[in-house]
C-alpha cells in the first residue's frame, strides 16, 4: 500500500484505489455473501461508461459493492456471455451512482466454488428449484 499511495492518482477522490483495493482482498467474502446477479449488457441505460457483461452486487460488511464482470476468451474458450468463464473488468464500493438499476436481476440457481487444487467443488448455494443435472456441470 505505501508504494501505490505514492501515486497521484491513489489520492483522486473520484477513482478511491484504497476502497477498490479492500474490495478486491475482501473479494472470498463477498462472493460467498448474498448478492444479486444483474445483466449489464444494456449498461448505457444507466449511463454508465462501464462495458461489462455481469454485474454482481453485495455487501462486504454492511457497505454495499459492485463487481463488473466481462466474458473471457481463451484458446479453450471463445467469449461467450453464457459460457462461465470471466474476468473481473472492476470492483468498488458503492459512491453514489446505484449501478443495475435498470438491468434484469437474474436468479442465481447454483453458485459454487471450484478449487483448482484437488478438484473440489464446494456448494455455497443452491435454489431449491436448481435441477441436478446443474450439479454435474
Amino acid at each position: 500500500m505505501a508504494d501505490l499511495a505514492k501515486s497521484s492518482n491513489f489520492r483522486k477522490d473520484e477513482i478511491d484505489i484504497a476502497a477498490r483495493i479492500s474490495c478486491l482482498s475482501r473479494l472470498d467474502e463477498f462472493l460467498r455473501s448474498d448478492n444479486f446477479v444483474i445483466d449489464y449488457l444494456d449498461r448505457h441505460a444507466s449511463g454508465s461508461r462501464l462495458e461489462a457483461d455481469w454485474l454482481i452486487r453485495g455487501n462486504i460488511d454492511g457497505e454495499l459493492c459492485y463487481l463488473f464482470l466481462v466474458a473471457k476468451s481463451s484458446k479453450e474458450v471463445t467469449k461467450d456471455r453464457s459460457s462461465g468463464h470471466y474476468v473481473c473488468r472492476s470492483i468498488f464500493p458503492y459512491r453514489g451512482i446505484a449501478y443495475g438499476q435498470y438491468g434484469r436481476s437474474m436468479t442465481t440457481l447454483l453458485k459454487q466454488r471450484n478449487s483448482t487444487i484437488g478438484e473440489r467443488t464446494e456448494i455455497l448455494y443452491r435454489h431449491p428449484s436448481c435441477p441436478d443435472d446443474y450439479l454435474k456441470s
